[in-house]
């Protein structure tokens, strides 16, 4: 039940949302403890305590999304080519989807920034590494 923190420093009484909820009911536990700690300690405010957002779960980075960046670049078919071979080579790691993240983000570090197109509809890569011939020989 205990949805509150006494903090004397602050001098600031924090509760849970669950329990100012609760503490709204006039019949409720918590609306007496809430009443009592008022009563004890008048000077303290009374802070709700925020809740920790969580990252938006559509923007996870998916192989569609991946798929579709590597395809905007101007050498696409390399890194496709590159992309396919990592996603065969993942099949044998403990988590292959971070293999697969971790390649891509090696390869395309600035995939969460605001992209610049070119004439073409390409994307002007500016921190995207660039191919080398052995990397061509292997994909």
């Amino acid at each position: 039940m205990k949805g509150y923190t006494i903090d004397f420093a602050a001098n600031a009484v924090t509760i849970t949302k669950e329990f100012q909820k609760r503490a709204s009911d006039m019949t409720s536990k918590e609306y007496k403890v809430l009443s009592q700690l008022r009563a004890d300690f008048p000077s303290m405010r009374v802070l709700v305590k925020s809740v920790r957002t969580r990252k938006n779960l559509s923007s996870r980075l998916t192989y569609d999304k991946m798929v579709k960046y590597l395809s905007w670049q101007p050498n696409a078919a390399v890194l496709l080519n590159m992309f396919t071979n990592t996603r065969e080579q993942s099949k044998s790691q403990r988590n292959p989807y971070l293999y697969v993240k971790e390649w891509f983000l090696s390869v395309c570090p600035d995939y969460e920034e605001f992209p610049c197109f070119d004439k073409d509809g390409n994307i002007i890569a500016r921190n995207t590494a660039s191919v080398s011939a052995s990397e061509r020989a292997v994909a």
